[in-house]
């Protein structure tokens, strides 16, 4: 019984220990909920202090800005008034040192006056281009010493000259220590002699006397032994040739390329100052020996060089493989790269000295062809010389009018674009285009052909890397769309010639072509941009005087849409002119009107603009280029609604005009339109695709377009042929036209021609007078005819009179 009563009494002491544990953790539940009011009431006090306390300091520090801000403006001010003083004092005391000068120049040259017991300090001398290139060589040989020990102990062994390479043409005035110290003495003695002469005298006017003498060159006369002697080195075997040798040659070389007139009294080139020439170790017999031993250098050089590196340039073919790299063996090519580099910048700057075009003509393509064949992976090794020699290039390109020499200069500079590295592309490409922006304007005869040409080129130098040119691109576009927003705003007559300009013409055709040729790889996101500009010009230019400027950008502009698919809006542009009020008016025929091409001119005078021919001229032009725009979208889906407008404002102008010729014109294309829209019309019937389908919308029609099937196609091709026809007989009547002109200019002094000519005189005018004797011979036998058949008539008529007179004495 007594287990039974133990344990309710257990549970019993167990839920009374369990209620006094929670109301003792609700106590302090309760105290710990009043600390942390306390606390956060203290913590919200001390924020409350703490931020009073920062407004505080923020308004102190405030003050005090304030205040040094004020101090340092004071202080500014000062030192403003104290420069201002200084530099007044100064320019004082510089004009008075000025008038001072001047007065004892005027009466004595200065001679500077120092004691005997004290060393004279030489005034450095400026190092002339031969000595830099001197000391160049010599760290090139002490970083040699470093890198290859071995190959330059071998130098040292068989030909310490190689190491001496330079030391030939150094001429600078330095000279041993004993020298130099005997020389100063003397001038020191005779300056202290001068000076008391000039005390005692008192007339100053003796000059500055320098007694130093200089040590001359023996030189070497080069004949045409010696010439021989190179040929026969050079052709045969190149392994016997030692770098003595080669030296020598490129030294001669060197002089043959500096002199300016071939005249041996003329053997001196100042470089640097004009008081210390540089005299070069050879010299020629003769003009013709100096040409035919660079000419001969030129030629054979070039196998050395490939065979000690092992080079083919056959193979070496495409430049764009190894952008920025050298197509050499790096430890062979440092063997020769001295000699090689004297090589390749004496025959630039033998090519950059050619300057007329017709007496150095034959030498400038020599070169050009000898560089294009060979040299130009040589060239690509530095950017220096490179880039020198794209520069003379370029200027070749821009000025010489020969067409080879032009294009053989741009293949070249295309060569070192695909060979070097993206830093000099983008220099290549801004000074390329300089080039072109010179010659933009259109004033010359065949200058048309000219800037055609270096546009073509253009283009496709900028399509080389299209990642590189779309920046500059986009930079040269920016400038336009700047230029045409300033003209447009500002409201002005003046600011207006800044666009009708062959300059501002011209630039946006070549931006066109380059997006009509590259426009569908990077060069893409440009043709919007550049068509807003377009159409900003078109619908700035109002006034008849300037369509031909309107018809030139039009163009442009189909092409692009040609090229690249892009539709244009133009047609808006075309019929805006066909409702101008001069061609409404009637038109004046005046008695000397000029026959314009409308494609080489800008504007006309508004007297030309009344003109009958002008305005024939303006409504053909505006129906042709109508007819291209509608021909390049007739095979598109949307094009019979495309074309209501155009209809309508056709016929329009067809009420509105009184010439026959320009109805019958609107009649024709209108009624081709209507085909062309019927055509199409068809073709859409046999349609299984939505309008959502653009892949299919876009293959629509092409096996049709590439047979050029439509109607409207089919009439655009008929009026081209036409067109090129009229132009083959009008440039061959000009050919004769200025065949006959040159031939009076010259008077022609050939023997032959006068022969020849005065032969075909003598056969025109026996020709002319065979006719007037036939013509004399025909017309007689008319008189005699004539004659007779009224003798016959005369005879019939007395027979007849006879006949009635016997009848009447019959009929007595």
């Amino acid at each position: 019984m007594n287990v039974f009563t133990q344990e309710p009494m257990s549970d019993s002491s167990e839920s009374e220990n369990s209620s006094s544990k929670q109301l003792k953790k609700r106590s302090v539940k309760k105290k710990q909920n009043k600390n942390k009011k306390a606390d956060s009431k203290t913590n919200n006090k001390n924020k409350i202090n703490v931020n009073k306390n920062k407004n505080k300091n923020k308004q102190n520090q405030t003050k005090n800005n304030q205040q040094q801000k004020h101090d340092q403006k004071q202080n500014k001010n000062k030192k403003k008034k104290q420069n201002k003083n200084k530099k007044k004092n100064q320019n004082q005391n510089q004009n008075k040192n000025k008038n001072q000068k001047q007065n004892k120049n005027k009466n004595q040259n200065k001679i500077q006056k120092k004691t005997p017991n004290k060393q004279k300090k030489q005034p450095k001398k400026e190092l002339n281009q031969v000595d830099k290139q001197i000391l160049t060589h010599q760290e090139e040989l002490e970083l040699l010493k470093k890198e290859q020990p071995e190959f330059y102990k071998y130098m040292l062994e068989n030909d310490q000259e190689a190491l001496s390479f330079g030391h030939g043409l150094q001429f600078s005035s330095k000279e041993p220590e004993s020298i130099q110290e005997q020389e100063q003495e003397q001038d020191k003695d005779k300056e202290i002699e001068l000076e008391k002469n000039d005390t005692n005298k008192k007339k100053p006017e003796k000059q500055k006397t320098s007694t130093k003498n200089k040590k001359k060159l023996k030189r070497e006369i080069l004949g045409r032994k010696d010439i021989e002697d190179f040929k026969t080195l050079l052709s045969g075997n190149l392994e016997n040739i030692k770098p003595s040798h080669l030296k020598k040659i490129l030294l001669a070389f060197q002089c043959g390329c500096r002199i300016e007139d071939f005249n041996t009294e003329l053997f001196l080139e100042k470089e640097g100052s004009d008081d210390e020439p540089i005299e070069f170790p050879f010299i020629f017999e003769n003009s013709k020996i100096c040409s035919d031993f660079v000419v001969m250098v030129i030629k054979l050089l070039p196998n050395y060089f490939d065979h000690k590196l092992g080079f083919d340039p056959q193979k070496y073919s495409d430049t764009s493989k190894t952008r920025g790299k050298i197509a050499f063996n790096a430890t062979k090519w440092n063997k020769i790269k001295q000699f090689a580099v004297s090589f390749l910048s004496n025959l630039q700057f033998l090519l950059s000295k050619q300057e007329n075009e017709q007496e150095q003509e034959l030498m400038i393509k020599f070169i050009l062809t000898k560089i294009d064949s060979r040299l130009v992976p040589y060239y690509l090794t530095s950017k220096l010389l490179s880039f020198s020699l794209s520069k003379t290039l370029i200027a070749f390109w821009g000025k010489i009018k020969d067409e080879q020499i032009k294009g053989r200069s741009y293949l070249i500079v295309r060569k070192i674009a695909l060979g070097c590295p993206t830093n000099l592309y983008e220099k290549l490409i801004r000074r390329l285009h300089s080039e072109y922006k010179r010659h933009t304007l259109i004033s010359k005869k065949n200058s048309y052909e000219n800037l055609q040409f270096l546009m073509n080129c253009v283009v496709d130098f900028f399509g080389i890397d299209q990642v590189v040119s779309y920046s500059l691109v986009f930079i040269y576009i920016k400038e336009l769309a700047s230029l045409m927003r300033l003209t447009i705003n500002a409201k002005k007559k003046e600011s207006a010639k800044k666009i009708c300009t062959w300059e501002f013409i011209n630039e946006l055709r070549l931006w066109i072509n380059l997006l009509s040729s590259h426009g569908s790889g990077e060069l893409q996101p440009l043709i919007s941009p550049l068509c807003q500009i377009t159409f900003g010009v078109l619908q700035y230019i109002n006034s008849p005087v300037l369509l031909p400027m309107k018809f030139i950008l039009i163009k442009n502009l189909n092409h692009l849409s040609r090229k690249t698919g892009v539709y244009t809006p133009v047609s808006e542009f075309l019929l805006n002119i066909l409702d101008l009020p001069i061609l409404k008016q009637k038109a004046k025929q005046m008695k000397d009107e000029k026959i314009y091409e409308l494609y080489r001119t800008i504007h006309v005078t508004k007297e030309d603009a009344k003109s009958f021919l002008y305005q024939e001229k303006v409504v053909r032009e505006s129906l042709k280029l109508l007819l291209e725009h509608l021909e390049i979208n007739s095979y598109s889906i949307s094009f019979p609604e495309l074309v209501i407008p155009t209809i309508i404002h056709l016929k329009r102008f067809q009420k509105n005009s009184k010439i026959k010729r320009f109805n019958i014109q609107a009649q024709q294309l209108i009624e081709k339109m209507n085909k062309n829209s019927k055509f199409i019309k068809n073709q859409r019937q046999l349609i299984e695709f939505g309008p959502n389908d653009q892949t299919k919308i876009e293959e629509f029609l092409l096996n049709e377009k590439e047979k050029k099937s439509s109607p409207l196609t089919k009439f655009y091709l008929h009026l081209t042929n036409l067109e090129n026809e009229k132009k083959k007989v009008l440039e061959k009547s000009k050919q004769l036209e200025m065949e006959r002109t040159e031939r009076k200019e010259k008077g022609i002094t050939d023997k032959k021609e006068k022969n020849t000519l005065v032969r075909k005189r003598r056969r025109e005018r026996a020709k002319i007078r065979r006719k007037e004797s036939r013509n004399q011979a025909k017309q007689l036998k008319k008189m005699e005819k004539k004659k007779l058949q009224k003798q016959i008539l005369d005879i019939n008529e007395l027979n007849e009179f006879k006949d009635i007179v016997e009848d009447m004495d019959l009929s007595d």
